[in-house]
């Protein structure tokens, strides 16, 4: 529940919707019938313009539709808009023509949050932090982060939905994180919802995941 309500607090901190966490979300994650990812979602929703301004009456059940619908909506959003050199600054490059970027503009902006269904940035320019995308050989985005433009900490790093960052694209996170300066150690892994596997549990591990939810940095193994 505290992640809940630093993530609600990072968006803007409105009294209602950390009202609505903390007696409707919390009763419901008691009884089990949603989880704190699914309601990250929701909280993407929550602050946007799409979402009602008084939550009393707002059941969970009915909010975790009402995120569905709004997810969809964005994606069909963020198709028609085109993000181009005004919008985007190239940061560094990969061999498969993935690239990590700056976003420079409102537009860019939207463009990220539509695609990827978070509200990373609040879909504009936000002062004091920069924002950056990953994104595929087809200008598409598969992960987001906030850093602080004071002394380059991290703030977040999301993946489509506020999940974790795909396998197939981890490495390239990876490699940004190290161009910032940051050491990859397990609890940098952690944060990015990949979990240390001890030797003594590989055979365990590597028997009940499929390879592609395996990833090894530094000679260690971790899950996503």
């Amino acid at each position: 529940m505290d992640q809940l309500f630093e993530y609600a607090k990072s968006l803007g901190g409105n009294p209602e919707i950390l009202e609505w966490i903390n007696t409707a979300v919390r009763k419901a994650i008691k009884s089990r019938k949603t989880s704190e990812s699914e309601i990250e979602h929701v909280i993407d929703w929550l602050y946007s313009e799409s979402a009602p301004r008084r939550l009393r009456k707002l059941s969970v059940l009915d909010a975790k539709r009402l995120t569905r619908e709004w997810m969809e909506k964005n994606k069909s959003k963020g198709k028609n808009i085109k993000d181009d050199s005004s919008d985007i600054e190239e940061f560094m490059k990969f061999d498969d023509e993935s690239k990590i970027v700056k976003l420079l503009s409102e537009n860019a902006f939207k463009r990220e949050g539509y695609l990827m269904s978070h509200c990373l940035g609040g879909y504009s320019v936000r002062n004091g932090y920069d924002i950056y995308s990953l994104r595929d050989k087809n200008n598409l985005p598969h992960a987001t982060f906030e850093i602080s433009k004071k002394d380059q900490d991290i703030l977040q790093i999301k993946g489509k939905g506020n999940g974790p960052i795909h396998p197939k694209y981890i490495h390239r996170v990876l490699a940004f994180l190290k161009k910032l300066g940051m050491d990859i150690r397990p609890s940098e892994m952690k944060n990015l919802d990949y979990y240390h596997v001890p030797e003594v549990h590989l055979h365990f591990i590597k028997d009940k995941f499929k390879n592609e939810k395996l990833i090894e940095v530094n000679g260690e193994l971790y899950v996503v």
